[in-house]
Order: C-alpha cells, then structure tokens, then sequence
C-alpha cells in the first residue's frame, strides 16, 4: 500500500528505513496496484501516489536492497528485495 505514502520522497524514505532496521539478509516483500479507473474512483478524495513499477526496482536498489524482482500482474505488483549480508 506504498500508494498511501504521500510522495515519492517519502516512499523513499519509507523504503531506506525498511532497509536500515531489516537483519542481514532479511527480505522486504510487498505488493501494490498499478493505475486504473476504478482504482483511481475508490482513492478519490484519499492519498493515491501510484507507484511506477517499471521504476521500482531502481528506487529499491537506491534504498540499499540487492537481488530486487518487481512482478506486475493485470493491474497489481509483487516485489522482492533482499538488505545484503547473510542470507
């Protein structure tokens, strides 16, 4: 639910901290929805900054993860990352 974050700074931010309190090795999985009408309706007048899952894994990365997959399947998207060290 990363699109509930209000921007994409504070996405960023949010995806650092999860990187810095996970153990080494430690997995951050999620998933999310990509844009569609009906989905814009539901967060009409609610936070809605859609994450770009074409995107994601870089942003991942810049955070610090290693051994990144993003999935997008019909209109949602799973990822992956892993903080290095011990797996």
């Amino acid at each position: 639910m990363l699109h509930h974050v209000p921007s994409v700074e504070l996405q960023d931010r949010l995806l650092a901290e999860a990187a810095r309190v996970l153990r080494p090795g430690g997995v951050f999985a999620g998933s999310d929805s990509t844009i569609s009408w009906p989905f814009r309706m539901i967060h009409l007048f609610d936070t809605m900054v859609i994450v770009n899952p074409q995107t994601f894994a870089g942003r991942l990365t810049a955070a610090g993860f290693v051994d990144t997959q993003v999935e997008v399947n019909g209109q949602a998207f799973r990822f992956r990352a892993r903080k290095p060290g011990s797996k």
